[in-house]
């Protein structure tokens, strides 16, 4: 039998190709498997081919075209293409002539590389144009946004926050008007108080606050009145049940008992003297 030579190249076609990734989730991704089958289905077509036959110098041996559609159709039978996964493939060719079946699946291999260099040619112009029009379009977007912006800025500057704005005076006025109403709420709480004191206050003191209308006030009375003064401040600002409050009342109660007990000794011994000078 006579010797057969065998040549083989595998291919491998990167899918993941600049356009692809820029216009992923943007426009209609392409399905790039059927575009690897599409590029076999090339490399077999009778143009292809006919172009094989010339670059390899078959051409030669034959003199009209129908010649050269047999040397394309013979071509056609030998080569094998398996598409090996979605990325690549191989090509394989048999002839009898070692030299031959190398150029052929060379020429093969060429025709492929250059009509996928093509494309991706194609795409690099196509992404630079796809880029160069998204960049044009944001900027556009980004210039409409900034005049809608200072026109609504302009127009409603009264109600945007900030010194010169509506709802900054209105924060402010409002929080004077909290603070007005807080002291106008202290003022009436310590004129009621006032009230309350001056009416518990006696148009005239009786002869025993008096000490009996003998000589100066004695020191537990000037310490009463001290302890009443001081009660009285304390509840212009606290209420009944203030610790210092229950505190002073406390000590005005037993300075009170203990005026009580030296007014009544006093009057005892004065019973006592006023009977003894009747007798």
């Amino acid at each position: 039998m006579p010797d057969v030579y065998q040549s083989s190249a595998r291919i491998y076609v990167d899918t993941s190709g600049m356009l692809q990734s820029l216009l992923r989730g943007v426009a209609v991704e392409s399905n790039m498997g059927l575009e690897v089958r599409v590029m076999g289905q090339f490399l077999l077509s009778e143009p292809n081919l006919r172009n094989v036959v010339r670059q390899v110098d078959l051409d030669l041996t034959v003199n009209t075209p129908e010649g050269e559609r047999q040397l394309a159709a013979s071509l056609k039978n030998r080569i094998k293409i398996n598409l090996q996964n979605e990325n690549l493939f191989s090509i394989s060719y048999e002839d009898k002539n070692a030299e031959r079946a190398h150029d052929v699946v060379q020429a093969l291999l060429t025709n492929f590389v250059e009509q996928n260099l093509g494309h991706s040619r194609e795409d690099m112009d196509t992404a630079q144009t796809f880029l160069l029009d998204q960049i044009a379009s944001y900027e556009k977007q980004l210039v409409e946004a900034e005049e809608r912006l200072a026109k609504f800025k302009q127009e409603n500057m009264h109600l945007l926050p900030g010194e010169l704005g509506f709802q900054g005076k209105l924060g402010a006025v409002t929080a004077q008007l909290s603070e007005s109403r807080a002291e106008f709420k202290d003022a009436v709480a310590r004129r009621d108080e006032l009230k309350r004191q001056l009416a518990e206050i006696p148009a005239t003191y009786s002869a025993d606050l008096a000490g009996s209308g003998i000589g100066p006030p004695s020191n537990l009375e000037v310490r009463i009145l001290e302890f009443e003064s001081r009660l009285d401040e304390l509840l212009i600002k606290y209420t009944e049940q203030h610790p210092d409050v229950l505190m002073i009342r406390r000590r005005l109660e037993a300075l009170q008992d203990q005026r009580e007990q030296e007014l009544n000794a006093f009057a005892e011994m004065a019973d006592s003297l006023a009977q003894d000078s009747d007798s």
